[in-house]
């Protein structure tokens, strides 16, 4: 299959990639006040992570698409990756928060 980047261009691809990042993000957000079990919403929790689960495979077909139009680099991107979890694990464990 043609890549969607050749079909629809990368600023379009771009286009959709935020859109789908402010999705996943309100279902985040979403997801977090069912915890929270405040400011109420209709939908159950089976209806949230559904929801959930689209937006991310929504987000990841984008990334795909974007790698696949050579816009972003994978192994600068895993690199970046290893590095900010490194930091997160450390910002943990100086706020006492000791990960497994």
């Amino acid at each position: 299959m043609k890549p969607i980047g050749d079909i629809i261009g990368i600023s379009a691809l771009l286009e959709q990639t935020a859109e789908e990042c402010n999705e996943l993000a309100k279902a985040c957000l979403k997801l977090s006040r069912k915890f929270r079990n405040e400011n109420p919403t209709p939908l159950t929790f089976d209806e949230i992570m559904d929801n959930l689960n689209e937006e991310i495979a929504d987000i990841s077909l984008c990334i795909e698409e974007l790698r696949q139009a050579n816009v972003i680099d994978p192994q600068t991107i895993e690199s970046i990756y290893a590095t900010k979890e490194k930091r997160w694990y450390e910002r943990l464990k100086e706020a006492g928060e000791e990960p497994e």
